[in-house]
């Protein structure tokens, strides 16, 4: 006789389940946090447009329990190989490794010359620009130097032909008597 499922009053409780990426040199791992559960409790599948999917449901022996149960989709990175993903559950943990297809390929010997050179070009560039910089401002201290040198002449100058001036104004606006001739009004009576 079949049992039917409302006879055994099933309650489901849809979790999320928790995730992380992992990213190394040749391969992705995503781990999946699903404390409770087993091995044969949960299916990993991937699809042909890279879509990975991941679910799972607790088999209770307890018929009046409730029952946990997820379901999660993932984007697989392009440049995974769906052929090769393998999973694994352990600790209440579900690592699903996703190799990459091409590894990255170190530069070869020539490449890595063509890089040097064009680093080289760069420094030697930096550096010629830097020491143009170094010239244009020592040109402009130098001028500005001269600048000032020429100011303080100038006011110099300035001064000095005020002050012959005054000298020479001073001894044109001198007494019509001239000094003897003060002198003399001083004299005791």
């Amino acid at each position: 006789m079949a049992k039917s499922a409302a006879a055994y009053n099933v309650v489901y409780e849809d979790i999320e389940p928790f995730f992380e990426w992992h990213t190394e040199e040749d391969f992705h791992v995503l781990v999946v946090m699903l404390p409770g559960f087993r091995r044969e409790e949960m299916k990993v599948q991937v699809t042909s447009n890279h879509i990975l999917k991941v679910s799972g449901e607790e088999k209770k022996k307890d018929k009046t329990s409730v029952v946990r149960r997820f379901y999660k989709e993932f984007s697989v990175p392009r440049e995974a190989n769906i052929n090769q993903i393998v999973a694994k559950f352990e600790d209440g943990k579900l690592y699903i490794k996703l190799p990459k297809t091409m590894t990255t390929k170190k530069p070869s010997p020539r490449h890595r010359e063509k890089e040097e050179a064009v680093s080289k070009a760069n420094k030697q560039v930096s550096q010629k620009k830097e020491e143009e910089d170094e010239a244009i401002n020592k040109k402009k201290q130098v001028w500005k130097l001269m600048i000032v040198g020429f100011i303080v002449a100038l006011v110099m100058l300035v001064l000095v032909i005020g002050i012959g001036f005054r000298s020479n104004a001073m001894q044109h606006y001198s007494s019509p008597l001239g000094t003897s001739d003060i002198q003399e009004l001083f004299v005791d009576v």
